[in-house]
């Protein structure tokens, strides 16, 4: 039996089989080795904790610290004084969406009756304008446009 060059004695069995599932001894693990010292992949988070997150962004030349949900709000309502009518929609569809999954509290930010009746007639005076853009050579239609668009309360 060949003898360990280093210690003069006889090798073990196990030290020198070699095969699958039993490398040799110099590639094994050492004791306390992991073999991924970064560990597994975490779990991604969820949109809520994403949109939770504080960022620190510039709104009118000073840094504020705001969640992503705040900073979505506030790019869809710089669109809406733009007059993009789409982020009118998605801003007004968040808007209910957030009161519906908070529970009821005192402060109240609903539109009156009055001021949502304004805030649909200027979505529908602004997708008529889109509309119409490309006959008319850019013209913003007038107050009276509104008045040819079908009520959405009437059926």
């Amino acid at each position: 039996m060949p003898r360990d060059r280093k210690r003069g004695v006889a090798p073990s069995v196990e030290a020198t089989r070699v095969g699958y599932g039993c490398p040799p001894p110099q590639h094994r693990f050492k004791p306390n080795q992991v073999a991924n010292p970064w560990g597994r992949k975490g779990k991604p988070k969820t949109k809520g904790d994403f949109l939770d997150e504080i960022v620190v962004v510039q709104v009118a030349g000073k840094r504020q610290r705001l969640t992503r949900d705040e900073t979505v709000d506030l790019a869809l309502y710089k669109e809406v004084l733009a007059g993009n009518v789409s982020a009118a929609k998605e801003l007004d569809r968040r808007r209910r969406e957030r009161r519906a999954s908070r529970p009821d509290t005192e402060t109240d930010d609903t539109l009156s009756p009055e001021d949502q009746a304004a805030f649909d007639r200027l979505i529908a005076r602004r997708a008529h304008g889109r509309r119409s853009e490309g006959l008319e050579s850019g013209t913003a239609p007038d107050d009276d446009a509104d008045a040819d668009l079908p009520d959405e309360g009437a059926a």
